[in-house]
Parts: C-alpha cells; sequence; structure tokens
C-alpha cells in the first residue's frame, strides 16, 4: 500500500508478506546495488555494518509467522507527512485489506525505543506477545487478531 501527497509524491507506504524473507530478499536486488548500499553505509557509519552482521546472525525464531498469519514488514510516512492520521490510516487500511485476503492475523516486530510506533500499533488493536534482542536491538513482536 502506499499513499502520495497532492503533488504526486510517496508520502506513506506499507508493505507486508506471508513470506518476509522472500519479501526481503526481493527488496536485496539487485545484488550489486545492495551490496553498494551496505558498502557507502559502512563508510558513513561503520558501525551500521556491525548491526547489520548482528541481525543477520540473530536467532529468527521470534519472528516466525503461523500458518494464516501475515507480517506486516515495513510501515513509513515521511517527516512532512506526520502528524495526520495517515500512518493510522493506512495501518487500517492495511488490516482490512489481510482480512479480505483471508488471513487471521499479523505479526510485526518493533523496536523497544520508538514509543509513537508502538503507540500507533497498540491504539490499532496489537498486543505485545514478546520482547527479545536481534543484534544490538530490542524489539517487541506484536500481533493483531482478526477477526472475521
Amino acid at each position: 500500500l502506499c499513499a502520495i501527497d497532492e503533488n504526486g509524491k510517496l508520502c506513506a507506504w506499507a508493505t507486508g508478506s506471508a513470506n518476509p524473507s522472500a519479501l526481503n530478499h526481493s527488496l536485496r536486488q539487485p545484488a550489486a546495488w545492495f551490496l553498494w548500499q551496505i558498502f557507502s553505509a559502512s563508510l558513513r557509519k561503520p558501525s551500521a555494518l556491525l548491526h547489520l552482521l548482528g541481525s543477520l546472525l540473530a536467532d529468527p525464531t521470534p519472528n516466525q509467522l503461523r500458518p494464516s498469519q501475515l507480517e506486516l514488514t515495513y510501515i513509513g510516512v515521511s517527516p512532512q507527512a506526520q502528524g495526520k492520521g495517515l500512518g493510522t490510516d493506512l495501518l487500517g487500511r492495511f488490516i482490512h485489506l489481510a482480512g479480505q485476503a483471508g488471513y487471521s492475523s499479523i505479526a510485526l516486530s518493533v523496536e523497544t525505543d520508538t514509543p509513537a510506533a508502538i503507540r500507533l500499533y497498540t491504539q490499532s488493536g496489537f498486543t505485545i506477545t514478546r520482547t527479545f534482542h536481534e543484534g544490538r536491538f530490542e524489539r517487541h513482536r506484536m500481533e493483531y487478531q482478526i477477526h472475521a
């Protein structure tokens, strides 16, 4: 899903997948471009490479999906569009479409030091099911049960 502002610019987006590994893989294509981005980021901020390696080596168990569960993989609102309810609207639409597609629940992971994101999810009906470490990050796993 995406939202376009009155000037035709992307201002908000949400992506999800029943197979997040495949989605993440496709976002890393083409491989040369992805590797260049990683290299560039590591030059600008060397600790970013260590964080990436920590995440790659982390236990994937907390992020396993159950049958008929969809993962909200990414959601974002541009800084210019924040504070106008767009994230809430986008998340509500994502939940509605997931239900229409036959999913019984939605899962997501969010860093524990992002109170605005956690507030958005809890106000939309998500609950924290566990807290875990992934690399240097502490994250909450949150779930939303879709009622038919």
